[in-house]
């Protein structure tokens, strides 16, 4: 994967191949000889370029755009909601109260098979029953 430098060296380049199309041999696009390189420009070398009248291209991030990026998903985590609903079992009866709330899942298991049911905001402890 690319990092940073990786980037800035590749827009070097494309930078350098839009300056000297013909090659670096070749007059520049603007005409004054020009510079191209990775990096901030140091003050003096800058200084002594643009009295001779050279062109200085660089590349470099601006302070703060960097930004942290993963393949990897970030992961969701939900606000889990208070339980409301309740349930009590006698023998093989079942009986749901209490109050019911959207969001909450009413579930038994019976002889080792899972039954769910997502509470609809509508629903009362009989509908989700039955």
């Amino acid at each position: 994967m690319a990092d940073q430098a990786d980037v800035e060296t590749a827009l070097v380049g494309l930078a350098a191949a839009a300056l000297y199309p013909n090659g670096p041999g070749a007059p520049s696009v603007p005409g004054p000889d020009s510079r191209v390189y990775r990096g901030w420009p140091n003050a003096a070398a800058l200084n002594a370029d643009l009295r001779t009248g050279k062109v200085n291209v660089t590349v470099y991030p601006a302070p703060g755009a960097g930004r942290v990026s993963t393949r990897y998903v970030q992961e969701w985590v939900g606000t889990p909601v208070a339980p409301s609903l309740t349930v009590q079992v006698a023998g093989d009866s079942v009986a749901f109260g209490g109050v019911v709330a959207a969001g909450q899942v009413a579930g038994l298991a019976i002889d080792g098979v899972s039954y769910a049911y997502r509470v609809q905001g509508h629903d009362n402890p009989a509908l989700v029953a039955a």
